[in-house]
């Protein structure tokens, strides 16, 4: 069984990893061959964020390939910025070689559900080395939703992550003998 935390891009210091929000790594699954670890990849989507035709953008069984959107849930834990509540949205990549995967989840993008002028859009345009304040929650506002954010995005991938590595290490059910 494998434990994994959020992995960040490889050259990035202490203080850029908390600003960039890219978490990627290259897994290894020694006896697998990539049709086998697309197929659950491809599985792992549809259970991970709803239909997966709905999800998935590129479906390239031949170059290992699965790209797609996912998306979570966001809510402030600030009573004073919740208009900031809504969706976080993200690119979710996973490509298939023989024995091993890589995935690379980044892109994170907010969108409030109830006023436009509360989301942040782009994470890393908003919430990066100065935080540029949108109009709806003003300085102080998007700060703390900045850090709130953060947080609940590494949290959010920690469980996306953890649940393409349990699902990475399973055998499909076309695999069974049955």
């Amino acid at each position: 069984m494998f434990v994994i935390l959020p992995v960040f891009s490889a050259n990035a210091d202490e203080d850029d990893r908390e600003k960039s929000l890219v978490f990627t790594k290259v897994i290894e699954v020694t006896g697998t061959d990539k049709n086998e670890l697309f197929n659950r990849a491809r599985l792992w989507f549809s259970s991970a964020f709803g239909d997966s035709k709905e999800v998935l953008e590129i479906v390239d069984k031949e170059n290992g390939e699965l790209v797609g959107k996912g998306k979570f849930v966001f809510v402030s834990d600030s009573l004073w910025y919740n208009c900031s509540n809504g969706t976080v949205g993200f690119n979710a990549n996973v490509y298939m070689k023989d024995g091993r995967y890589k995935y690379h989840f980044g892109g994170f993008n907010h969108n409030s559900d109830g006023n436009a002028s509360c989301s942040l859009g782009n994470i890393k345009i908003h919430c990066g080395d100065e935080v540029v304040p949108v109009s709806g929650l003003g300085k102080k506002g998007s700060k703390k939703t900045c850090a709130s954010l953060t947080k609940n995005i590494n949290h959010n991938m920690e469980a996306v992550i953890n649940g393409l590595t349990d699902a990475m290490s399973k055998k499909s059910a076309a695999e069974d003998d049955w």
